[in-house]
């Protein structure tokens, strides 16, 4: 990554195969700063939460999907999916050295979503 130019870079692997962090347990990785690489380990205790099962997070096709996104844009539904997605959007925002630390990432996103200006977006993007 440091030939590719990249001067922050963070490469995790859930457990269940996604480039994101899992839920249901810890996830491992490196984050790399101007060409230093560390490991990484990201686990629910760390933001206070339990670890989830896997059936806590939901499966589906496309539109039930979609529609459980809009359903946590709006703060309808909360629990494991919910801290899935404070999760990945914590670790992007450290990758994106917009975050000190996860928990750092966890306290902005969780605020962005509170504040309601994740579904805003979701619906501007839509035209609606």
């Amino acid at each position: 990554m440091k030939r590719l130019g990249s001067r922050r870079t963070l490469i995790v692997r859930g457990v269940e195969g996604g480039p994101e962090p899992s839920i249901t347990s810890e996830t491992k990785g490196f984050l790399a700063m101007n060409g230093e690489a560390a490991a990484l380990s990201i686990a629910a205790a760390e933001l206070g939460l339990s670890w989830a099962k896997r059936s806590d997070i939901p499966g589906g096709e496309p539109e039930e999907q979609a529609g459980l996104v809009e359903k946590i844009l709006a703060g309808e539904k909360v629990g494991p999916v919910r801290e899935w997605v404070l999760l990945t959007a914590a670790t992007g925002l450290l990758a994106a050295g917009e975050a000190p630390t996860l928990v750092d990432g966890w306290k902005r996103a969780e605020q962005v979503l509170n504040e309601g200006a994740g579904l805003r977006k979701l619906k501007e993007s839509a035209g609606g």
